[in-house]
């Protein structure tokens, strides 16, 4: 799952993270608990 967002931006660690999250989860077939596509 990702995290919340927390108004870093596009150039912050946890959106860097969050996306890193989901191209795993798209490589590996797995299933994502999205809360950060949730909030937006």
């Amino acid at each position: 799952m990702t995290e919340h967002t927390d108004g870093t931006g596009l150039d912050g660690n946890l959106h860097i993270r969050n996306n890193q999250i989901r191209a795993y989860c798209e490589a590996n077939y797995k299933i994502l608990f999205d809360f950060a596509d949730l909030e937006s």
